[in-house]
């Protein structure tokens, strides 16, 4: 009989009770020598890599298993009768556990309690990196996050996410990196409640870094003496061009990644979004503001991932998955292209310069467009080539509008071919309708008569000639319209008056 360890989610738990078995696959088993073994400390914490995340430490049990291993199996079968005892990740966890499971179950004390942070941070790091890349593809931003994540330090970031669940005030670390301080930093002054004040944010920032008087330094003064509406980049030229600014500009510049432009970015759209309940409720999800955000490059990246790893990828995920067009969706759109291995029909479109007489002050004529479409199934011929002249759009709106205007039953009736050999079918073309529509523009039409006749064409014959058509048309020129008053429409102004007694 062997000693085993196995991670289990608490529902597969609550399943092995109900059914008194379980199956658990080879690898997810960790021998397990006793509580103090350093190698099962370590074991824990590498197979809670490989496992689904979870939010809250009441998720998962660890369960200690006594069995005979099948060395022929891979998987192996435990009954109810194989669980020694069950271990909670946390002290809060057994208490929250302990309250929803029969009460004659026994919660032994979370001894693994200590490797929580490692397990944590894990996750917390993934949590991150995801983050980033969803915001990558939603903000659609090229490039690799790597190299921008390397100039910040992914440490910086963690070490000040700590900050923030540790309760420690940017204004109480001391020698801590800048990024790390930016992270727990929160506003407590009284800086304008403008895009100017970010950057007296920033400014205080550095101060902390340097553990000096920010009120008290030249860049304070400069910013102080910017109006408190002026724009980003108003701000922006004044720090870089003036002199009261160049030691805060030269220390904080990380291979040329600027933080007098990424720390306020940063602090401008996580106040934004701390407001919002997701991405598209940003006053700074819009084209334009996302193109002019863009032009400020790396630094903008840079905001981006520090706003990945404050929110994390709960804050962002919704917009992804809508960004990502989930095959699993309802609103999927499925590309036949991809789906089905299909042939896509190809269309080249060649202009040809059209030959036209040489004139004084020659100038392109028109344009011929060719479209030459390409076979999709094998040794099936192309019959034609459909040839397009291009038609002035301006010119093509004043004679549709043109024709609009004039149009009458002597033109419509000359748009139909008269051909005796060309019919119109009755089940796909309402003769009724089409009559209608027509005769409603002459005027003066009985329409009573007029539908009489179109139901007795109707009933006589399902086909129709357009010659017989027209002649149908033509004998009802001289008609008169008996109109009919029009309908009463009684609309809902969306108020509610009472009831006069």
């Amino acid at each position: 009989m062997t000693n085993f360890l196995a991670i289990v989610n608490r529902y597969e738990f609550a399943q092995f009770y109900r059914f008194g078995y379980m199956f658990i696959s080879g690898p997810d088993l960790l021998p397990f020598s006793g509580i103090d073994s350093n190698v099962t400390k370590t074991n824990l914490i590498s197979h809670f890599q490989i496992k689904t995340p979870f939010e809250y430490d009441e998720e998962y049990l660890i369960l200690h298993l006594y069995h005979d291993m099948d060395k022929q199996n891979k998987i192996q079968k435990f009954l109810i009768t194989d669980l020694k005892s069950i271990y909670p990740l946390s002290s809060q966890a057994k208490q929250s556990i302990q309250e929803r499971i029969d009460s004659r179950i026994k919660l032994e004390e979370p001894i693994f309690e200590s490797l929580m942070p490692a397990i944590i941070s894990n996750i917390q790091h993934n949590e991150i990196e995801m983050s980033i890349s969803a915001l990558w593809t939603i903000f659609d931003l090229d490039g690799s996050s790597d190299l921008i994540k390397n100039k910040i330090g992914v440490d910086h970031i963690f070490k000040g996410l700590e900050f923030r669940k540790e309760g420690i005030k940017a204004f109480q670390t001391q020698n801590q990196n800048i990024w790390s301080i930016l992270i727990a930093y929160d506003r407590y002054e009284f800086f304008p409640n403008t895009t100017l004040g970010y950057f007296f944010d920033a400014g205080q920032v550095f101060a902390y870094s340097k553990q000096s008087n920010f009120e008290n330094s030249k860049l304070f003064t400069l910013l102080k003496s910017i109006k408190e509406d002026s724009n980003t980049a108003v701000i922006i030229s004044e720090l870089e061009n003036s002199e009261k600014s160049q030691s805060y500009i030269s220390n904080t510049n990380f291979d040329g990644l600027k933080f007098h432009i990424a720390a306020p970015l940063y602090l401008m759209l996580k106040d934004d979004l701390r407001t919002s309940d997701d991405l598209k409720q940003s006053k700074y999800f819009t084209k334009s503001s996302l193109d002019y955000l863009k032009t400020f490059e790396d630094d903008f990246k840079a905001a981006v991932i520090l706003l990945g790893s404050f929110f994390g990828y709960k804050k962002v995920y919704d917009l992804y998955y809508d960004k990502l067009n989930l095959s699993f969706f309802k609103n999927y759109k499925k590309n036949d292209a991809i789906e089905n291995n299909a042939q896509t029909e190809i269309v080249k479109v060649k202009k040809e310069k059209a030959k036209t007489p040489e004139v004084e002050g020659e100038k392109e004529n028109t344009t011929n467009i060719i479209i030459e479409p390409e076979e999709i199934l094998p040794n099936v011929p192309i019959e034609t080539t459909e040839v397009f002249e291009a038609v002035d759009i301006e010119f093509l709106k004043e004679e549709l509008l043109k024709k609009e205007v004039e149009t009458t039953i002597e033109n419509s009736m000359n748009e139909i071919p008269v051909s005796e050999e060309s019919l119109i079918i009755g089940q796909d073309f309402n003769i009724e309708t089409f009559i209608l529509d027509i005769l409603k523009q002459q005027g003066n039409v009985l329409l009573t008569e007029l539908g009489d006749k179109i139901k007795i064409a109707r009933s006589d014959k399902k086909k129709m000639t357009n010659t017989e058509l027209e002649r149908e048309i033509i004998k009802t020129e001289t008609l008169e319209v008996t109109e009919k008053s029009p309908k009463k429409v009684q609309r809902k102004t969306g108020f509610v008056f009472p009831r006069s007694n």
